[in-house]
């Protein structure tokens, strides 16, 4: 915030005869920095994620450095990092108009600086960023792609560059980016949940459960962790393991209608119906949302026979999606007439 201190002048009078005038004080304004110093110190400004100084430091630069080399770019870098971006594919959809705009003068911006500069990874990165919000997914793999090429030993970079390979459906690529960033950041737990993700879509469940305690271990009371590890573990066929990671994310975080739903559905699996039954209404409670709290607790309801209330659940979770394919199968199962009573 801007403030401005109020000056009251003194009263004035005669001077005295003879008496020594005071000399007026002499102010030397500040001279502006040049180009190349307000560049670094807005780049390291935004390194720092004081995005909204450096952009100020930026607008406050004479006009005519306003427009020397490289300091659009450095204004847009500085623009970009005080945006509200979702980094996923098509996240730009979420932003306010203005915000939208704003996205899009910093890809007018850096899209021909990084061509003509490519050793510079903070544009790079950058661009590679805003091109995945806007989903333009080629794009953003290739300006990423040059920005792990000129900042090597920046995980986030490389963790950056495989959202967007994992988008592109190119898992194996992804897979390398991300053993990148685990062993350039080995206690961040981002870059290993996401590798344990994509060893989990790949198959390789193992392997996931492996990234996933790793994340554990460096964040150990995030709850979608926790999660993560009990649906590799289910996959790969644990269900006891399964279960208690399940319950040790819901200890975490109780009202988190995603690990309610995975607990639900691992109570299912061993059989505990009724308490899969309980965990599945508090899911679908915290997630009404949710297709798969809905279509996991309609499929508890019709083993345990409540064919009406199974109906129920399952026309709610169509209503949210008309083409999911185990709603359909659960409406499907229930147009067969259940077997005589013995």
């Amino acid at each position: 915030m801007r403030t401005y201190a109020l000056v009251i002048a003194a009263a004035l009078s005669l001077p005295v005869c003879g008496a020594a005038q005071p000399r007026p004080r002499i102010v030397t304004p500040t001279p502006a920095p040049s180009a190349a110093v307000a560049i670094q110190r807005a780049r390291e400004l935004v390194e720092r994620g004081r995005g909204a100084e450096a952009l100020a430091l930026v607008d406050a630069l004479p006009l005519r450095l306003r427009r020397a080399d490289g300091v659009p770019a450095t204004r847009a870098i500085a623009l970009f990092s005080t945006l509200p971006v979702r980094l996923e594919p098509g996240g730009v959809r979420a932003m306010a108009p203005s915000a939208q705009r704003d996205l899009e003068a910093v890809v007018r911006a850096l899209g021909p600086w990084v061509t003509a500069h490519d050793d510079d990874g903070l544009a790079a990165v950058t661009l590679g960023r805003s091109r995945l919000a806007r989903n333009e997914l080629d794009d953003a793999a290739e300006a990423l792609a040059l920005a792990t090429a000129a900042r090597p030993r920046d995980a986030t970079a490389w963790n950056d560059r495989a959202m967007v390979l994992v988008a592109l459906r190119r898992l194996e690529d992804a897979e390398r980016s991300l053993d990148e960033a685990t062993q350039l950041a080995p206690r961040d737990a981002e870059p290993w949940s996401n590798l344990g993700a994509v060893r989990l879509a790949r198959g390789a469940h193992a392997r996931a459960a492996e990234a996933f305690r790793q994340a554990i271990e460096c964040a150990p009371i995030e709850a979608r962790h926790h999660s993560d590890l009990g649906s590799a573990l289910l996959a790969g066929g644990d269900l006891v393991g399964a279960t208690a990671a399940f319950e040790r994310a819901t200890a975490l975080d109780p009202t988190n209608g995603v690990v309610l739903a995975n607990l639900g559905y691992a109570l299912a699996h061993a059989n505990r119906l009724a308490d899969a039954r309980l965990v599945l209404q508090r899911a679908t409670e915290r997630a009404p949302r949710s297709v798969t709290a809905w279509s996991n607790l309609a499929m508890v309801l019709l083993r345990m026979g409540d064919r009406d209330a199974a109906r129920e659940a399952l026309e709610r979770a169509r209503a949210l999606d008309p083409n999911d394919p185990r709603t359909r199968a659960g409406l499907e199962a229930l147009q067969t007439p259940p077997p005589p009573a013995r």
